[in-house]
């Protein structure tokens, strides 16, 4: 669209130089009129694309996690026991770092480390493992770890 209008604008630049003709005049015109048709046309491709921008923005900050786990066969890779889900979920591992939701959701931050800034002494939750299912309480906190 920008080259159009670059050529356009350099045909009546040219065309401007000989306007001693009546014909030319009306090319001119014509070019004009073209030029405030592709003015338009940018115009609005401007406006699609600030709300496209604003649309991916919001989609950008959103927690996807939260979306994914509706689908009951995604796979999510975690290398701890996550502290947080969604109330009343419960996990499965079906390796020692990738689980599945059989009930409820993921939240936002749920494969963070908790623990790594206290103590080497500080009680841990145990390392996942093939088997283990983890269920959550109503405020999504660990309710119980049963594991093989």
């Amino acid at each position: 669209m920008y080259k159009k209008s670059s050529v356009l604008f350099i045909i009546m630049l040219m065309l401007t130089s000989c306007a001693s003709q009546p014909q030319t005049q009306e090319m001119i015109d014509v070019l004009n009129k073209n030029i405030e048709s592709l003015k338009t046309e940018l115009n609005e491709v401007k406006e699609e694309v600030a709300v496209l921008k604003e649309d991916n923005e919001k989609l950008l900050n959103q927690p996807t996690l939260t979306y994914l786990s509706q689908n009951k066969d995604y796979v999510y890779y975690s290398e701890y026991v996550p502290n947080e889900m969604g109330p009343g979920t419960i996990i499965t591992f079906i390796t020692e770092n990738e689980f599945v939701i059989d009930e409820g959701y993921a939240v936002y931050g749920y494969d963070e480390d908790v623990f790594k800034d206290l103590p080497a002494d500080y009680e841990r939750y145990p390392d996942p493992v093939k088997g283990m299912v983890v269920t959550y309480a109503s405020d999504g906190l660990i309710l119980k770890i049963i594991e093989p």
